[in-house]
């Protein structure tokens, strides 16, 4: 079996970069306003005269529901084997596992998507749940052909394909000219793939909607303006000014169509035009990259205005935290990897690698993978030492033992003997710069894990000894490490290092490769520095993880509307930390008495189905699960809150995917989910449990085998077995995140957790 063409790795990258772009350039001018008014084009114009680069410098790629979208949906290939299984059923799984109630991942004001989003938790089938009798005109809006973009990649080269399927997952919450408008960018996508012509690329997509649609029907309305004054788009904009002003897909699709037509291929000036066009503009914006990447490729983008700002990092803001921070770099191959697997190909190893989590390979011609370098010299940061020149993907034949054309190289001129080079990366760090869609991650560095990375110098006169290290910002400047080793010249050099389980640290935030010279160091050829390449990182291994509440911070968003947790994404119900009632704790809300939770339009999830949820921790497959826990908070009584179950989750993929086990009516159980809120009772044993008393749950994972365990915790913290139970799953293995969950009307308090 062939390997993916290099002609299409590229079309794919370059379409993920487009996508990924458009998003991040249009986000700021958003139906910008001065005031209560909102900017027409003509004033966008006037107010950016010349657009090449991102309106605002920004540190962090923040999230958007429109790469939401993009990132998770294409999931739906990866759980499939033929595209006979894409159905609406399959993108609802997809919604329901990792679209959290009203925050994050949509926008969830009176939108269509959480009208829909509802309908699909409240058991409304998924193959009418956007039809117009269920949700009214919304199955029309803009929402059917912002988040599909990924069914163009994967299908590429097959148009008819990848506008019959996008139809399908977009019919789920836009069955109406919403999903039109999303079979007609994937289409567009996918022809890209085939065509060097803009026009030839919007025909062939229009070729596959409905002819009497209202899309087609601007489609062709455009086209035939563009014929008629092929040379000022600023006409055709006043065009749509007069007859495209809704908030219909086929409104903001001329747009898209506006910028492809008078942009003829030039991606800045395509993109300039789209900016300047105003309305949803991050929407419009990513659909046009991503078509536009996959016609030119990567290499036609500016990485200086365009590629470059953005670090190869990317946040997103579903369910499922572990899933939220992702590198484009990963996002690229995952995509190359859905691609190959529907056309018949393969891939090579180092791009598989490249497709998984905690697997950090510079695959590609811009894989920073979100590193970043820095010196100190005497224990003082040299700032003025960076520049551009000292980091950046190299093309030269190193024989990277990944097998990847590409290495990260770090060249560094003026070293001096124990100079201090670091090259790190963090992760969870939470400086966003916008948190309208809520990003929520946590780290994907855990005791007990091992961290593993190749490196090499070639030119470097000096002897150069590494190490590498971990770093908490959250809990403390402790800095486990491995003893440093000098480095071969010339050769790959492995550093391994395995984070201890023991101590106080629960999670570390950064990663760290230390180098330090000898003695002054210079080139062999007589310049001043030294030279290191870097191969893939891999985090593996069995993560220990110890749930700190004390540690977890509490973040409130602007308006105050809620609480959430940093590591932790609450998916229902609300959750505090801190320590009322306890010095450090976690608190799950699920419903009444005491408060209303989550105001939302249209229903309320936690208190109609008295269910609360959160998801912290990696993907972990055989291991232990302990946690501290009483049912209800210090001075309490049952009878404020009823009969609710307390329950630790694990084997979680998702919000409607995960197993449970606890305390629930009376009994210890283990559980699955079946859907939002909703459960079979695996196995279960008569308990009667002490409202009052302290417990620890242990739950053993091993091969598909589910053995939970409680025992009672005494006033003076002895423990006793008191209760196990057994299930079989008949699994080898039970890989997701962990969580905690409470049922019923109540409160159940987490005093921490251990894996």
């Amino acid at each position: 079996m062939k390997n993916v063409p290099s002609l299409i790795r590229a079309k794919i990258y370059g379409s993920v970069l487009g996508k990924i772009i458009g998003v991040r350039a249009g986000n700021p001018l958003e139906f910008l306003k001065e005031g209560d008014h909102v900017l027409t084009s003509c004033e966008l114009q006037r107010k950016y005269p010349h657009i090449k680069t991102y309106i605002d410098k920004y540190r962090n790629v923040y999230a958007d529901d429109d790469t939401n979208g993009f990132v998770f949906f294409a999931k739906i290939f990866d759980n499939i084997n033929t595209l006979s299984e894409v159905t609406p059923e399959a993108a609802a799984k997809i919604i329901l596992n990792y679209a959290a109630e009203n925050r994050g991942f949509f926008w969830w004001y009176e939108s269509t998507e959480s009208k829909a989003f509802y309908n699909l938790v409240n058991g409304v089938s998924p193959r009418i749940s956007g039809d117009y009798d269920i949700i009214g005109r919304s199955a029309d809006t803009v929402g059917g052909q912002i988040f599909y973009d990924a069914v163009g990649i994967i299908l590429g080269g097959k148009p008819e394909e990848a506008a019959r399927c996008a139809r399908i997952i977009a019919g789920v919450m836009h069955n109406g000219e919403g999903a039109i408008g999303g079979s007609f960018i994937s289409a567009c996508i996918s022809a890209a793939f085939n065509e060097n012509n803009v026009e030839n690329i919007v025909n062939t997509a229009l070729s596959l909607i409905p002819s009497d649609s209202k899309y087609a029907e601007m489609v062709r309305n455009i086209m035939d303006f563009y014929h008629r004054v092929p040379n000022e788009w600023t006409a055709c904009q006043h065009y749509i000014d007069k007859n495209y002003t809704g908030y219909n897909a086929w409104d903001f699709g001329a747009h898209i169509v506006m910028a492809l037509l008078y942009g003829n291929g030039n991606f800045s000036y395509s993109m300039e035009i789209c900016l300047k066009s105003g309305g949803d503009t991050d929407c419009n914006c990513g659909n046009l990259g991503a078509i536009l990447g996959a016609m030119i490729g990567h290499k036609k983008i500016s990485y200086k205005n365009w590629i470059k700002p953005m670090n190869d990092i990317l946040y997103c803001s579903s369910a499922v935290p572990y899933e939220n921070e992702v590198s484009i770099t990963q996002l690229t191959a995952y995509m190359i990897k859905l691609f190959a697997k529907f056309n018949g190909y393969s891939i090579p190893n180092y791009i598989k690698t490249a497709s998984e989590l905690n697997k950090f390979s510079f695959a590609f011609r811009y894989s920073y993978q979100n590193f970043h370098v820095l010196m100190w010299r005497n224990d003082k940061q040299m700032d003025d030492w960076v520049n551009d020149n000292n980091m950046f993907v190299s093309d030269e034949n190193v024989g990277a033992p990944s097998g990847s054309p590409y290495t990260l190289k770090i060249w560094a001129d003026s070293v001096r003997k124990n100079d201090c080079i670091k090259i790190f990366r963090w992760f969870n760090i939470g400086n966003f710069d916008n948190t309208k869609y809520e990003p929520t991650s946590c780290t994907k560095i855990y005791p007990g894990q091992t961290i593993r990375v190749n490196v090499m110098t070639r030119y470097n006169t000096a002897r150069m000894k590494a190490r590498l290290s971990v770093y908490s910002q959250t809990e403390g400047k402790d800095r486990p490490c491995h003893e440093y080793v000098y480095l071969e010249q010339g050769k790959w050099n492995k550093l391994e290092f395995t984070i201890p389980s023991a101590g106080m640290y629960s999670f570390y935030d950064c990663v760290n490769i230390e180098l330090i010279m000898s003695k002054d160091s210079y080139y062999s050829n007589g310049y001043d520095g030294i030279d290191l390449y870097i191969d893939t990182l891999k985090i593996t291994g069995k993560p220990c993880y110890r749930v700190n509440p004390a540690y977890t911070g509490n973040i409130t968003d602007n308006s105050g509307y809620y609480t959430i947790m940093k590591n932790f994404n609450v998916c229902y119900g609300e959750a505090y930390s801190g320590g009322y009632y306890k010095s450090s704790y976690m608190q799950f809300h699920s419903g009444y008495p005491n408060s209303r939770l989550e105001q939302d339009h249209w229903q309320e999830i936690a208190y109609n189905k008295n269910f609360a949820l959160a998801f912290t921790g990696s993907y972990v497959d055989n291991c232990d699960i302990f946690c501290d826990m009483s049912v209800l908070p210090d001075g309490e009584s049952y009878q404020d809150y009823g009969n609710n179950a307390s329950l630790i989750v694990f084997g979680a993929i998702g919000a409607a995917d995960y197993y449970a086990a606890g305390f629930y009516n009376g009994n210890i159980v283990i559980l699955k989910s079946d859907a939002v809120g909703e459960f079979t009772v695996l196995a279960s044993k008569r308990f009667e449990y002490d409202y009052t008393s302290r417990y620890r749950f242990k739950v053993s994972l091993s091969n598909g085998f589910i053995v939970f365990y409680v025992n009672y915790i005494s006033p003076n913290n002895n423990t006793y077995e008191l209760k196990t139970i057994t299930y079989n799953t008949g699994k080898s293995g039970l890989k997701g995140c962990i969580g905690f969950a409470a049922l019923g009307n109540g409160i159940t308090v987490y005093e921490y957790g251990i894996i």
